[in-house]
């Protein structure tokens, strides 16, 4: 069936193109039309099943009310539960929402982005890595509204974010865990997202009294493979045989530092106790049941998008102090630990 164009309009209600155009586009009152032609032509366009085209209206209005939710990983639970809340707060302000995944690639993330621009996308909640300041930027410079969500990078221009308190939470997993009476408690991380996750760890051990050892942190490189992340997991743990707990951050890590643990045949909790910084449904199914840090993945998405819709609505608005979140995880106690 052949779409239904303005000149279709305009030949059925027996007007102009510019009167047809000027009414189903919004823009009457520059033209001055009378009020008879614009019924006549909304009336036509009903009729007749007229849908404008988003992508010419787009290009003519510079406006798609389109965000754009980029995420490192489609695939994750998390993401799931932060899309949807995204959606249905962006729908109350008539915004649609678009979902992309950059994989956490560099060269994949600049061309999501580059794509997304080319549609003419309103404002953007990304879930940055450091490979895509210059990107981040070039939005920002092109009065893009940016929101970062779940991991911060430093930009020239202020920008508003919302991430966990990953200090304070990992604070209070070591503190659960020698309060548990262990006291060689090990940690891994990614490398490039770790120091505050690890200020938080040594502090903790500070706290309670504990030796600080580098030889009970593993920081993984980033965007490491399962098998190889499952690998050097292994060796890490064959090498650091006296380790009592293990607080594993990060789903992918937790995940596969379990599988890890299940291959070296080491009980959890009797041989070693286990604290995941991250959510899934796996850890609660799991025999025993994991103990976990629970990001608070619904207040970050719901600030996420409030964030965004403020800055869309006035685009003078600058991002401040006021308009970054530090959010507490909470820890959800189980068998493991």
């Amino acid at each position: 069936m052949k779409k239904v164009s303005i000149k279709d309009v305009a030949r059925h209600a027996e007007v102009s193109y510019a009167n047809a155009s000027a009414v189903l586009n919004g823009k009457v009152k520059q033209l001055s039309i009378d009020e008879e032609i614009i019924k006549r032509v909304q009336q036509v366009a009903k009729d007749l099943g007229y849908i404008p085209n988003p992508i010419a209206t787009s290009l003519k209005s510079g406006k798609s009310r389109t965000i754009a939710l980029v995420v490192d990983d489609i695939s994750s639970p998390i993401f799931s539960g932060v899309a949807g809340i995204i959606e249905a707060e962006a729908r109350k302000f008539n915004y649609a929402v678009i979902c992309c995944s950059t994989g956490k690639h560099p060269e994949s993330g600049k061309k999501v982005l580059r794509l997304l621009e080319q549609r003419h996308i309103d404002g953007y909640i990304i879930v940055p890595f450091k490979e895509l300041v210059e990107d981040i930027q070039a939005l920002q410079k092109s009065q893009k509204p940016v929101v970062l969500v779940n991991q911060y990078i430093k930009t020239p221009s202020p920008i508003a974010y919302v991430i966990t308190d990953e200090y304070a939470d990992i604070h209070e997993g070591v503190l659960f865990l020698a309060s548990k009476g262990y006291e060689r408690i090990g940690l891994i991380t990614v490398e490039e997202e770790s120091t505050y996750q690890l200020n938080g760890y040594r502090d903790a051990l500070h706290t309670t009294k504990l030796p600080f050892r580098k030889k009970y942190m593993k920081r993984l490189p980033g965007g490491l493979e399962e098998a190889e992340m499952e690998r050097q997991i292994r060796q890490f743990l064959k090498t650091v045989k006296d380790l009592q707990a293990l607080l594993l951050v990060s789903e992918k890590i937790a995940i596969t530092g379990l599988n890890a643990l299940k291959a070296l045949q080491i009980q959890v909790p009797e041989d070693m106790a286990v604290l995941c910084y991250a959510d899934h449904l796996l850890f609660q199914l799991h025999e025993p049941s994991i103990s976990i840090m629970r990001p608070p993945v619904e207040e970050m998405a719901l600030h996420a998008i409030q964030l965004l819709i403020r800055q869309l609505s006035d685009p003078a608005h600058v991002p401040s102090a006021t308009h970054r979140y530090a959010l507490r995880s909470r820890l959800i106690i189980r068998d493991s630990a």
